[in-house]
C-alpha cells in the first residue's frame, strides 16, 4: 500500500492521534505556564531558600531526559487515584500522569523564559515606579509585566510548538497520541515507511499552523480609535511623520522641592520613619529634583538619625547628616565640586575637552557625560561648547573662588 491508500483507509487513526496530541500539548503548556510562572518568581525572589529551590528545580529538570522524568512521575505517583472518564476521547486516568510529567518538564523552560522576559525590562522602569510611590507588587503588575509580556509570548508560543513534537514519547505509556496510532497502522499494514511519512507531514502541518512557519501571514484587525501616550528622551530620533501624529507635546521638568518633600514624606511612612516637614524639605532641596535620589538620601539620613540622634528626622538632623555625606545645599556632592574645581584651577575655567577632563578627575568620560554634566548644566554651573567644557560665574560664586581676569576674558570670547 502506498501513502495515499494508507491515508484514505486509516485516516481515522491519524485524526484521533492528532486530536490527542493537540489536547495534551495544550493542557501541558497551560499547566506548565502556571507552574513556570511560580518558579520564575521564586527564582527572582530575594528570599534565599525560595531562590535556591527554584534554581535547583530548573537545573534538575533541564538536566535529565524527559523520558526518564515521564517514567519516574508515572511510577512514583501510581498511588494517586486519578479521575476516570474521557475528555474528547482521551482516557483521563492514563493521560493525567503524562500531563503532570510533561508540565513539570515544560515549567522549567517556561520559568527561564519568564525570568528572562522580566529581566529584559530596564531597571529604571521599576525605580521610576517605586519613586512614584508604587509598591513592588504594583510596579510589577502595572509597569514591568506589561512590557515583559511582549518578550515572553513569542517564546511561550515556541514552547507550545516544541511540546507538540515532544508529546510523541507518551506512546510508550500507551497513550493514544499520533505516534501510538501510527504504530497501530504500521502493525495493520506491515508497511512502516509510508506511515511515518504521514505522521511527519501531520507534525509539520501542526507546527506551521501553530507556529511561525512559511504560511504565517499578517491579519488586519479593525480596532476602535484610541489615544496613544508616548514618552522618550530622544524625540529628535523619531521620524517626522510619527512625531507629528502627537497632538500635544509636553516636556517633563525636574520635581520642585515641595513635590519631592511629599514623595519623601510618603516614603518615610512606608519605611516607618518619623520625619518633620522641614526635614523633608531639607532632603528634597538637595535631591537634584529626582525622586530616586531623594529616596536614597532619605535612607542614608535615617541611618544617621537612628545612630547619632533620637531617630526622628528634623531639619537639623537632615542638615547634619547630609553634611556628613558632603552634599551641599544644591545637591552637589564631592565629585561635582572636584570636577568644577579641576576645571577652574587646572584649566582656568575652561574650555577643556571631555577626555582630558575625565583623565584629570579619574572618571570615565561616559559617566561624566551621562551622570554629572546634565545637572550641572541645568543649574547653570557648566556650559558645553565646541571647544570643550567651561565653568560659569555661578559656579565660581557657589564654590567661593575668586574669578581671575584671564578666566573672565576667556568666557567673553
Amino acid at each position: 500500500m502506498n501513502i495515499w491508500e494508507i491515508a484514505t483507509n486509516y485516516y481515522q487513526y491519524f485524526l484521533r492521534g492528532t486530536r490527542t496530541t493537540i489536547l495534551i500539548s495544550l493542557l501541558t503548556v497551560f499547566c506548565g505556564s502556571i507552574l513556570g510562572c511560580l518558579i520564575a518568581f521564586m527564582r527572582l525572589s530575594k528570599f534565599k531558600p525560595l531562590e535556591k529551590f527554584a534554581s535547583i528545580y530548573i537545573t534538575v529538570i533541564r538536566g535529565t531526559p524527559m523520558l526518564v522524568q515521564l517514567y519516574i512521575v508515572c511510577y512514583q505517583l501510581d498511588f494517586i487515584s486519578y479521575p476516570t472518564g474521557t475528555l474528547f476521547g482521551v482516557d483521563l486516568e492514563r493521560a493525567l500522569p503524562c500531563i503532570i510529567a510533561l508540565s513539570i518538564n515544560s515549567s522549567a523552560y517556561v520559568a527561564e523564559i519568564i525570568r528572562a522576559g522580566i529581566q529584559a525590562v530596564d531597571k529604571g522602569q521599576m525605580e521610576g515606579a517605586r519613586s512614584c510611590g508604587m509598591t513592588n507588587a504594583q510596579a510589577m503588575r502595572y509597569v514591568v509585566m506589561p512590557q515583559a509580556v511582549k518578550n515572553i509570548l513569542p517564546a511561550i508560543s515556541n514552547e507550545f510548538v516544541t511540546m507538540v513534537k515532544e508529546t510523541s514519547i507518551i506512546q510508550y505509556l500507551g497513550i493514544g497520541d499520533l505516534m501510538y496510532n501510527n504504530g497501530i497502522v504500521v502493525t495493520a499494514t506491515y508497511n512502516p515507511l509510508p506511515c511515518y511519512y504521514i505522521s511527519a507531514i501531520i507534525y509539520l502541518a501542526l507546527n506551521i499552523i501553530l507556529g511561525k512557519g512559511p504560511s504565517a501571514r499578517s491579519i488586519r484587525l479593525d480596532v476602535p480609535h484610541f489615544t496613544l501616550v508616548g514618552a522618550t528622551t530622544r524625540s529628535g530620533q523619531l521620524t517626522a511623520p510619527l512625531r507629528d501624529r502627537f497632538g500635544v507635546l509636553l516636556r517633563l521638568e525636574l520635581y520642585t522641592p515641595e513635590e519631592l518633600a511629599q514623595i519623601i514624606t510618603r516614603s518615610a511612612g512606608i519605611l516607618g520613619i518619623e520625619i518633620e516637614k522641614d526635614g523633608a524639605l531639607e532632603i528634597a532641596s538637595r535631591s537634584r529634583g529626582t525622586p530616586r535620589i531623594a529616596n536614597r538620601l532619605l535612607k542614608r539620613v535615617r541611618d544617621i538619625a537612628q545612630v547619632e540622634f533620637q531617630g526622628d528626622i528634623t531639619e537639623e538632623v537632615a542638615r547634619a547628616a547630609l553634611a556628613r555625606f558632603e552634599i551641599d545645599e544644591l545637591g552637589l556632592d564631592d565629585f561635582d565640586r572636584k570636577m568644577l574645581t579641576t576645571i577652574i584651577t587646572n584649566y582656568s575655567g575652561g574650555p577643556v575637552g571631555l577626555d582630558t577632563l575625565a583623565a584629570a578627575v579619574g572618571e570615565e568620560a561616559v559617566t561624566i557625560e551621562d551622570v554629572y554634566e546634565p545637572y550641572l548644566m541645568q543649574i547653570g554651573f557648566l556650559t558645553r561648547t565646541a571647544r570643550g567644557r567651561c565653568v560659569t560665574a555661578l559656579a565660581y560664586d557657589h564654590l567661593g573662588i575668586r574669578r581671575s581676569e584671564n578666566a573672565a576674558q576667556q568666557s567673553i570670547f
